[in-house]
């Protein structure tokens, strides 16, 4: 499996099949060039939204499985399990917190969720996940401390934050120092892309690895 970062909560996602190749998708993809980021590629078998809804400036290539509602979906032999985000009174909120499964791994995407603790229900799809896509920034999603306090919960093997400040970009988010130090996750590896396949998964300590851009 192979992931990229592109800012806020943009992972590009490739999964490879002996049956079926490599499949791309994008995840809560957005125009990157009004943020004077580099724009990527926007080939992509599945597109996948967190908010419900897509950027109205992107433009969706020709043969995309759009998904923006909750549910369970089989694409390509990927499974993808979308799950409602609830408010303290167990009302959906409209965001959406995907599952994916692939290349005998499952990886966790949760967008701009602000929920502080999980229902058993998502607990069923979320709990022990090889992969954690996490927002770690605040703002609009998860702070520091609160991304902590959900990767408890959850208990990934491996920790990837998203939605942080990070460069000279001016978004009102904290840094991604801030969550390492609520985390208590030690010896953070910085790659430009993450590349993990089952074999290289920590079978103890979680691993935590921050996409740079």
């Amino acid at each position: 499996m192979q992931a990229e970062w592109f800012g806020q909560t943009f992972i590009r996602m490739q999964l490879k099949s002996p049956q079926n190749g490599d499949s791309n998708l994008l995840i809560d993809p957005y125009q990157t060039k009004s943020l004077g980021m580099r724009q990527p590629k926007m080939e992509a078998d599945v597109i996948l939204s967190n908010s419900g809804k897509l950027d109205s400036k992107l433009v969706i290539p020709q043969g995309s499985f759009v998904i923006t509602a909750p549910g369970e979906y089989e694409i390509k032999q990927i499974f993808i399990y979308g799950l409602p985000e609830y408010d303290p009174d167990g009302l959906a909120t409209g965001k959406i917190m995907y599952v994916i499964e692939g290349e005998n791994m499952t990886m966790a995407h949760l967008g701009r969720i602000t929920q502080e603790n999980l229902f058993e229900s998502q607990l069923e799809y979320l709990e022990n996940v090889d992969i954690l896509f996490i927002p770690v920034g605040g703002g609009d999603g998860l702070t520091p401390k609160q991304a902590a306090k959900i990767c408890q919960q959850i208990d990934p093997r491996v920790v990837v934050p998203i939605n942080y400040a990070f460069g000279n970009n001016k978004m009102p988010l904290a840094q991604v120092d801030e969550f390492v130090k609520a985390s208590g996750l030690t010896k953070p590896e910085k790659v430009e892309k993450l590349r993990i396949t089952k074999k290289d998964l920590p079978s103890e300590d979680t691993r935590l690895v921050i996409i740079e851009i």
